[in-house]
């Protein structure tokens, strides 16, 4: 009988110590999972830090969305405001030699900020993509520096090229002419640096487009300057006293620009003689003096034909006189020739 018992506890042990060993291993097989879990859990991929860089080929930014497409949104989104900053911190740094120059006035920053801002990606290639939580996605976005650039490199050249025609079929014209396309270019020129330096910074010019560009600015200017030293204007005497009035608002708008208008005596065949014609009406109507109507501004060579003419609508009121309506008819012409006598026709 005590055999027995002894026996039976035995078993009851071995029992018992294989059960432990089971629960143990059932245990240890458990947290051996959960370690092996944490281990293979995914690493974000390198790329991932990127954010935006670049190279002398491309442009790279990285975007997280909620799906593909908004990942891509995202990284187009940050492409473009990258390029817009990144331009703004080379003009505001005067990198280039034309930021340093007087060009850069408020008027051309503003205009190159809003080149910049309009940037367009028109390809671009999703290079790498990952799933970086339960709920979002990454994805790494490459764009042609080259392909980015053509939009505006061919807006500019669509610009550029009537101007430099302009002036090269203006040789043979006369000195007002020459004088008249040379300020305009100038001007003309000066508003496509905005687009010029987006383009440039995206994707290098040739130096034979910087040279078209970056220098025909003082070339004109230059130009301009001369000419005018050799420009002399004569106003013809008026052919009655109401177009002395419209005599005067000439001479002020010459000697604005800095000409000075001789008398026709000293006139040579370098001067330019300017005649005033006009069609006006005088009347009165509501207790009001009114003069309206068309005066002519013609530029021709001493006794010679007309080499342009200009024409310019006129009205002029008041409760006062008729001489004060014409006075203000006189007036609301010097605003007119203000921004137009001299330009081209």
């Amino acid at each position: 009988m005590g055999l027995r018992l002894f026996s039976l506890a035995v078993v009851i042990l071995m029992i018992g110590c294989a059960n432990n060993d089971k629960i143990s291993n059932l245990t240890q097989e458990s947290t051996t999972k959960r370690v092996l879990a944490k281990k293979i859990e995914p690493k974000p991929p390198s790329w991932l830090s990127l954010n935006f860089r670049k190279d002398e080929q491309n442009f790279y930014s990285v975007g997280i969305g909620d799906n593909f497409d908004k990942a891509v949104e995202d990284a187009l989104k940050k492409m473009k405001s990258a390029i817009k900053r990144e331009i703004e911190i080379e003009a505001d740094s005067k990198k280039r030699g034309f930021f340093a120059s007087r060009l850069m006035n408020q008027k051309i920053y503003e205009k190159l900020l809003y080149e910049a801002s309009n940037i367009e990606i028109p390809k671009y290639r999703v290079t790498e993509k990952a799933a970086i939580s339960k709920n979002k996605i990454a994805v790494l976005l490459v764009a042609s520096r080259k392909e980015i650039a053509q939009k505006p490199k061919r807006e500019l050249l669509k610009k550029l090229v009537p101007i430099e025609q302009r002036w090269h079929n203006s040789k043979n014209r006369g000195a007002l002419y020459r004088y008249r396309v040379a300020i305009d270019s100038y001007e003309k020129m000066k508003m496509l640096l905005p687009k010029y330096a987006v383009a440039d910074y995206i994707f290098p010019f040739s130096d034979t487009m910087r040279m078209r560009v970056e220098k025909s600015i003082p070339y004109f200017k230059n130009v301009a300057r001369n000419i005018r030293k050799k420009l002399k204007f004569c106003v013809k005497k008026p052919s009655s006293p109401a177009m002395e009035f419209f005599a005067k608002a000439i001479k002020r708008t010459l000697e604005r620009e800095n000409f000075s208008s001789i008398e026709e005596k000293e006139s040579n065949e370098k001067t330019l003689c300017i005649s005033i014609k006009a069609d006006l009406k005088h009347k009165k109507s509501k207790q009001k003096y009114i003069f309206e109507g068309v005066v002519k501004v013609i530029f021709h060579k001493p006794y010679s034909d007309p080499i342009s003419i200009k024409k310019y609508r006129v009205y002029g009121e008041s409760k006062e006189s008729g001489i004060k309506a014409l006075q203000n008819a006189a007036n609301l012409l010097e605003k007119k020739l203000k921004n137009s006598l001299l330009k081209p026709v």
